[in-house]
Formats: C-alpha cells, sequence, structure tokens
C-alpha cells in the first residue's frame, strides 16, 4: 500500500467470528503509522459465523517527521470475551517522498566597496535526506560567489548554515 504526505488512503479489513458467542472485537492500530492511521470503526460486535468489513485510514501528514520508505502498520483486533486470542496482523506502508527546501539571506542587502559577506539559512522540510548544493546568477561577470560549505547533505528536518561571499571581478576605477 503507497500514501503520500498530506494525503490520505484507505484499505479494509474483515474481521470474522468463528467462535459460538456474541464477540466483540476492538480494533487498535499499532506500529509506526499508528499516530496517523484509524479504524473506523475502532469496535464491532459479531453474531457467530457473522463478519464485519473494517476500514483502515491513513493519513501521513505532510512533515519532515514522516520519513519516505517503508514503515510498518499493524492492526491489533482484541476479543472482550477472549483477550487471550489477540491477533495483531501486518503488512507494510510505502510513504512517499517529498522535497521541500525553504531559504533565507541575512541580510538582504548590504553596500560594500570590494565584497560583502552574507549568510545563507536553509532547512530541509521535506522527508528525505536531500544534497544541496548553490549557483549564483547575475547577468555579466561582475561579482564573483563563494559558497562554504558548497554542497552540504541536509537530513529531513534539519538546518544548515552556509556562508557566502561576493567579491567584485574587478574594480571599476573613476
Amino acid at each position: 500500500m503507497t500514501v503520500a504526505p498530506g494525503g490520505a488512503a484507505t484499505t479494509s479489513l474483515i474481521v470474522r467470528n468463528d467462535s459460538d458467542i456474541v464477540e466483540a472485537y476492538s480494533l487498535e492500530v499499532v506500529g509506526g503509522c499508528a499516530s496517523w492511521a484509524s479504524a473506523e470503526p475502532s469496535r464491532v460486535s459479531l453474531y457467530p459465523g457473522t463478519s464485519e468489513t473494517v476500514m483502515i485510514r491513513l493519513e501521513p501528514p505532510r512533515s519532515a517527521e514522516i520519513r519516505a520508505g517503508e514503515i510498518p502498520l499493524g492492526v491489533r483486533i482484541l476479543p472482550t470475551e477472549h483477550p487471550e486470542s489477540v491477533r495483531v496482523l501486518e503488512t507494510i506502508v510505502q510513504v512517499e517522498e517529498f522535497h521541500d527546501l525553504h531559504t533565507e539571506l541575512a541580510p538582504r542587502r548590504r553596500h560594500g566597496w570590494l565584497r560583502g559577506r552574507y549568510r545563507l539559512a536553509v532547512r530541509n522540510q521535506g522527508n528525505t535526506p536531500v544534497r544541496v548544493g548553490f549557483t549564483s546568477g547575475q547577468p555579466g561577470d561582475e561579482l564573483r560567489f563563494a559558497f562554504s560549505p558548497a554542497a552540504p547533505k541536509l537530513e529531513p528536518g534539519e538546518s544548515a548554515e552556509i556562508g557566502l561571499r561576493v567579491r567584485t571581478g574587478s574594480p571599476v576605477w573613476f
């Protein structure tokens, strides 16, 4: 089963009462998906030999805390009358990756004669590691740019501060 962060997915589960008494079953989502998954309904009562379909709803938030990749999903089914017959059904949920970088330059503007220094703050708000590279853009060759470090690797939720030095290519003499 595959789900995108910020999206929703559902799957179904059939609960069957094979005993000879009326039984109530409590369903609880366990595992890595427990904080953003639910069973609907979370409790079913069944006569002997009957079954009911339960929907498992997955809604992972679009957040760096929910890592991309395989996450275990378990559904614990606990019978009220026979709690020793508890069952846990397990599967794997594939969480898709997304990229979200936030950058901020400080100071925004600087006046100088030959050079200027800036701080570039970068935060990975996606759910997968990224290697960040920077390029400068300007018309002409009046300025030269140097980033330090040039290409940092950021884990989900991690921030880095990059130094940026800007120098004139050649001074203009009046």
